[in-house]
């Protein structure tokens, strides 16, 4: 129930009916529909369901899966329509595509969740190691710190940024992960870099695109990082100080990229 209250969010339900509009007249086979372009038509839309059913292979979540399938099929859309010679309609479509997207961005996670939204202040406070505490704190009635957020040994924090969809579709994920291991040694966090670009800084998480760190998992322990996906570049744990390698080689670079772009994302990850 709660899966399909999420996927009849506007934003799923415009783009998927948008998506539609050229596979149904496909199928009705209107005049401009050449012969001629058929066997192309055929084996584009053999790709689309191939990528489509790797696509449903591969997903984590039902938003992510829509997402993604809408994307192929709009995309294709445009193709086959330049394919036909209808230029203009393809252009017509590309403009309302973009203005659909516009109107109705993608919201963020609706479903059930533990996950708590951090500020830099709140970040700061569960991060600190026991020499960086503060001296003087207020006290609830048990004589315990008063803290807007709540203690704990280990905290998992996912580094997003609301215009980056990979961030968007792995808040799902998260939200699956707090439900099942939320507990008092254990919670869940999330901060966005647009608005604490400090606290990206600090960690080495990047709000570049082509940089490929978004979104970003770090798991805290004691209020130091303790591992994290997708893990450093080469060139940034050399700038920490983690390894000696003077100057990246492409081979090298390359495999960062891979690696970056490819971390399992799944709730079963290590």
């Amino acid at each position: 129930m709660e899966l399909r209250k999420r996927l009849l969010h506007p934003h799923y339900v415009a783009h998927a009916l948008f998506a539609s509009v050229y596979l149904i007249a496909r199928f009705a086979r209107p005049s401009w529909i050449q012969a001629s372009g058929e066997l192309q038509d055929h084996k584009s839309l053999l790709i689309l369901l191939g990528l489509s059913a790797w696509k449903y292979a591969v997903s984590c979540t039902a938003e992510e899966l829509v997402s993604v399938i809408t994307l192929y099929c709009k995309t294709y859309s445009v193709i086959m329509l330049f394919s036909y010679g209808k230029p203009w309609w393809a252009l017509i479509y590309g403009a309302c595509w973009i203005g659909i997207f516009m109107l109705l961005p993608q919201p963020p996670y609706l479903g059930s969740s533990k996950v708590l939204e951090l500020t830099l202040d709140s970040a700061n406070k569960i991060l600190r190691t026991a020499d960086e505490q503060p001296k003087i704190v207020e006290l609830d009635d048990d004589d315990e710190p008063l803290l807007d957020v709540p203690k704990a040994q280990y905290w998992v924090v996912l580094v997003y940024a609301n215009w980056s969809v990979a961030s968007r579709n792995f808040e799902a994920v998260l939200a699956q992960l707090s439900l099942k291991y939320d507990g008092k040694n254990v919670k869940f966090g999330k901060i966005d870099i647009e608005f604490y670009p400090t606290f990206a800084a600090k960690y080495g998480v990047s709000g570049e695109a082509a940089a490929f760190d978004l979104p970003t998992l770090i798991l805290f322990k004691d209020g130091d990082e303790f591992k994290r996906l997708p893990e450093l570049s080469s060139s940034k744990r050399a700038a920490k100080g983690k390894t000696s390698a003077p100057e990246l080689s492409r081979k090298d670079a390359a495999k960062d990229t891979i690696n970056r772009i490819g971390w399992n994302r799944s709730p079963v990850s290590d």
